[in-house]
């Protein structure tokens, strides 16, 4: 009898959080639509399910608008480095590969003995792409540690940057941005061609993007003024404008909404299996409890299931990559501006905490941001049993859990019939 009731109970919850995951949709779409269409500036927002998309933006921003995305391309340049490796070392496990000291890795690398450090026969590559290097973010270095100094609008030498940082021996995780300049001036050197021109074989042509690029150098007013940027948003900062030199492998592509469905679909989809598994592979937690993997991170228990992604800040312009494998969700989200970014971000925390999982969604608010003030978007919620019941009754779910267990004679009575599913409207 009471493995009845718990499967009865198992039941009605199901149905309960389906017919409230239909109206979450619903609701979240119209938030992003009242968010976009009330912006003054350019926002733009695409969900993909099943090969069917829902987008909306502002008025001022349309298909062809190409935004800086920041530290969400640092999955890109992951991937680029493991396109590297399989070229030069087939056959050879990434495992084995990603575990070497970059001295053992990369014997004969200038870059390496231009730096001179010790720590590059004490550092992997897998501990550069996971954050675990015991490195220092060079922004710290020519900065307060809160915003980017104007110092990075003019181009300053890698070599001079990654001279420029610290190294802890514990090698504790730590987000920082050198990791990345490294493995982008890494992945240059052993290609014998600059990233630009590496994204374009490794990323751009597979995905089938047209949009977007990977400069190298110049910053927004000389990008803006190019043939390949012309239909960059206005970038709304008033005094720091990051040269792309220095942002290399960190955060230094520039794309659009379609072209970025183009590149989820590629990478998660049809891309070498290998290079995917390594990228997606778990690599334990970060600090705030997250999954870490190659320029992503995972957040569980979301009302998709695991939710993978990551946020990017540069200028004034911001976004986010997501993917929830369970439900096969892509979600995008671009900004030229801190205010239209948080409160789609707010709208996306909040869908993906209900109905089943009241948690909220972490993608770390990155670094490559200047107007840099670290807070963590994720605030747990603690839902009582008393507040799920008020939210299927506020739903019209016929019978409440607590009554299923009371009296299972009702429902085999009355029966329980499936809500209907009011789908995923504009799909």
């Amino acid at each position: 009898m009471v493995k009845f009731l718990s499967l009865i109970t198992i039941i009605i919850a199901l149905f309960a959080n389906r017919a409230c995951a239909s109206d979450s949709m619903k609701q979240f779409q119209d938030n992003l639509e009242k968010i976009t269409h009330q912006s003054t500036a350019n926002s733009t927002v695409a969900i993909v399910r099943g090969g069917q998309v829902f987008k909306t933006s502002s008025k001022q921003a349309n298909d062809n608008t190409q935004f800086y995305i920041g530290s969400a391309s640092k999955h890109m340049t992951a991937s680029m480095m493991l396109t590297t490796l399989h070229d030069k070392y087939p056959g050879i496990p990434f495992k084995r590969l990603l575990g070497q000291k970059l001295n053992v890795l990369f014997p004969d690398s200038a870059l390496l003995g231009a730096l001179g450090k010790d720590w590059v026969s004490e550092v992997s590559l897998l501990d550069l792409l996971t954050h675990r290097s015991g490195l220092s973010d060079y922004l710290d270095r020519y900065g307060d540690g809160l915003t980017v100094p104007e110092a990075l609008n003019k181009p300053i030498s890698a070599i001079e940057l990654l001279r420029s940082i610290s190294f802890d021996a514990r090698k504790k995780h730590l987000y920082s941005n050198s990791n990345y300049l490294l493995v982008g001036k890494l992945i240059e050197e052993i290609n014998g061609d600059t990233l630009d021109h590496v994204f374009d074989r490794f990323i751009k042509l597979p995905a089938g993007m047209t949009s977007s690029f990977c400069p190298v150098s110049h910053n927004y007013f000389a990008l803006k003024s190019s043939t390949c940027c012309k239909h960059l948003a206005p970038n709304l900062n008033e005094k720091v404008f990051l040269d792309m030199s220095n942002a290399i492998g960190a955060g230094s592509v520039i794309s659009t909404r379609d072209d970025l469905i183009k590149w989820g679909n590629y990478l998660l989809k049809s891309s070498p299996k290998v290079i995917r598994d390594t990228m997606l592979e778990n690599y334990g937690t970060d600090l705030d409890g997250d999954i870490i993997n190659l320029g992503l991170n995972t957040q569980i228990s979301t009302h998709l299931g695991d939710f993978i992604g990551h946020q990017g800040d540069l200028d004034s312009f911001s976004s986010f990559f997501g993917y929830a494998p369970k439900s096969d969700t892509l979600v995008i989200i671009l900004s030229n501006n801190k205010a239209d970014s948080n409160n789609l971000m707010e709208s996306l925390i909040s869908w993906t905490s209900e109905p089943e999982e009241f948690t909220s969604l972490n993608m770390h608010q990155e670094k490559l941001t200047w107007s840099w003030t670290k807070k963590l978007i994720i605030s747990k919620i603690a839902a009582s049993l008393t507040q799920i019941t008020l939210r299927l009754k506020q739903r019209a779910i016929p019978f409440m859990i607590l009554t299923i267990l009371a009296y299972p004679k009702v429902l085999r009575k009355n029966g329980v019939k499936n809500p209907q599913k009011s789908g995923y409207r504009n799909y």
